[in-house]
């Protein structure tokens, strides 16, 4: 992912975000779900796209701080589902290369053997890759 991808992702409204993580958003405000709420206590500044809570103190510079706390994500994985959740395309640099499968015509992806042959239903995707961009 490069710097234009990783700043458009950190430019998407924060409210917006929030929104597709299933909360409630009214009037900048929605109840934290980082701690028990009855009332709203998160606060979302859009001028900023930041969000903070006043009772328990979760603050973050924008919606991948969000979606990293909010889903127990590392960084990575929350700009994938940001990615994904908003139709936008991440440039990944996976190495592809000869597994020790060579003699069925096997490759390796980021170091996991998935061995793909022409009469072989055995796919990228079906192995729970679906790479973005594959740059050998």
């Amino acid at each position: 992912m490069d710097k234009i991808e990783l700043q458009k992702l950190r430019d998407l409204p924060i409210e917006g975000v929030a929104e597709r993580l299933g909360l409630t958003v009214s009037h900048h405000k929605c109840l934290c779900p980082f701690h028990q709420d009855h009332h709203a206590s998160m606060s979302f500044s859009v001028k900023r796209n930041t969000y903070r809570c006043f009772v328990c103190g979760a603050s973050g510079g924008g919606p991948i701080d969000l979606v990293m706390r909010y889903l127990n994500k590392d960084f990575v994985d929350a700009c994938r589902w940001l990615a994904d959740e908003h139709n936008m395309i991440l440039t990944e640099n996976v190495k592809i290369e000869k597994c020790n499968n060579v003699a069925q015509g096997g490759l390796s992806v980021a170091g996991r053997c998935r061995c793909l042959t022409k009469d072989s239903n055995t796919s990228i995707e079906k192995e729970g890759y679906i790479p973005y961009s594959l740059q050998a």
